[in-house]
């Protein structure tokens, strides 16, 4: 973690709630949407695919252990299932594009857990499908960002994190805690209804503080 020690937070129901209408939205997800599932229910980001096609009635495909290690296999999985929305890491995505997948017209992908690079943002938008940039630390309720990448920004050589979901706020302060202005180097701050209350048993650790 951002420490380098190992930690966890606990989590409100409401800040579960929130992260779930607010991605209903954007990148979104309707009852015509087929999530294929291919996170260890250990990592947290797995929440997102269990619980938003139950929450907006679309469909979920809980991918076999076999599948999400064979790039082809879960090329033919998401073919097979008719998945419209996959989110996996920076890794899976890779496994997959040298499994000879291309993004069909319209399918959502969402790249978070570790930071998406150039080169792998352009080979996914070689397909036809739609890209999202999905960026949120431990201390927040799984995706705190998102951004849909687009040409614009490969030409431009820059990925964003983009814009705070639904009540969030960010800012980026200096040393002086204060924001500083666009164009400026500093450290995000977040807050919102995502935040969690603080470190799991680590009570000499204040998230706020």
């Amino acid at each position: 973690g951002t420490t380098g020690r190992p930690k966890g937070v606990p989590i409100r129901q409401k800040s579960v709630i929130n992260l779930l209408r607010s991605m209903a939205c954007k990148p979104g997800m309707s009852a015509d949407d087929t999530l294929l599932a291919v996170t260890t229910p250990a990592f947290d980001i797995a929440g997102l695919e269990i619980f938003l096609p139950l929450l907006t009635r679309g469909t979920l495909v809980l991918a076999e252990e076999t599948d999400i290690k064979d790039g082809a296999a879960l090329s033919n999985l998401i073919a097979a299932t008719g998945a419209t929305i996959l989110q996996a890491t920076p890794a899976t995505w890779r496994l997959l594009l040298e499994g000879g997948w291309e993004a069909p017209k319209g399918f959502k992908m969402l790249c978070g857990g570790e930071e998406l690079d150039l080169a792998l943002a352009r080979r996914l938008l070689d397909g036809e499908g739609l890209l999202w940039n999905m960026y949120g630390p431990t201390e927040t309720t799984i995706w705190s960002l998102s951004a849909e990448i687009l040409q614009e920004d490969l030409d431009a050589g820059q990925l964003p994190l983009g814009d705070p979901i639904d009540n969030t706020q960010i800012l980026i302060c200096g040393t002086d805690n204060n924001p500083v202005p666009p164009g400026f180097c500093g450290e995000l701050w977040i807050g919102g209804l995502g935040l969690s209350p603080g470190y799991l048993e680590r009570d000499d650790q204040d998230i706020l503080g």
